[in-house]
């Protein structure tokens, strides 16, 4: 589970004071989760309580991503290679691959292949690293790939 911590940020206080004077603090929350598609997503602010300031509580905003480091790994054995690849890339596995990305490090989706067949051509990518995110029957496996 996604833990969500938030920075709340505070301001306007007197005779050099901070948010640890405050009787009861605001609570931020967001509806945003590990499995929420890329976005932005309210952070809202809720609560609070003091007997010397009043508040103006202020939502936030959180921009969730595409993933650009590894992930756990599913439970398939995958070859990646070769890397440094120059026009194709050759996946094995002893699961069935189900779908292949390509993703960029800012996690542009650069490439979607849905009916695999043992490589991809990336002599249209220019030279740089790449995200590969390979979906098999065991789960989700991501590799980082060099074009040269």
């Amino acid at each position: 589970m996604l833990q969500q911590c938030y920075n709340v940020i505070y301001s306007g206080f007197k005779n050099n004071e901070d948010y640890t004077v405050l009787d009861e603090l605001p609570v931020a929350t967001c509806a945003a989760d590990e499995n929420s598609a890329q976005g932005y997503y309210t952070i809202f602010l809720s609560g609070g309580d003091d007997n010397n300031y009043n508040y103006i509580l202020v939502n936030g905003a959180l921009e969730v991503t595409a993933p650009t480091g590894i992930e756990d790994r599913g439970t398939s054995r995958i070859s990646v290679y070769p890397n440094p690849v120059k026009n194709e890339i050759f996946i094995k596995t002893d699961s069935q691959i189900k779908r292949v990305e390509i993703y960029s490090l800012t996690g542009a989706l650069l490439l979607l292949e849905n009916n695999f067949n043992e490589k991809i051509s990336v002599s249209d990518l220019p030279k740089g690293v790449y995200m590969l995110r390979i979906y098999t029957d065991n789960g989700l496996t991501i590799e980082k790939i060099v074009k040269e």
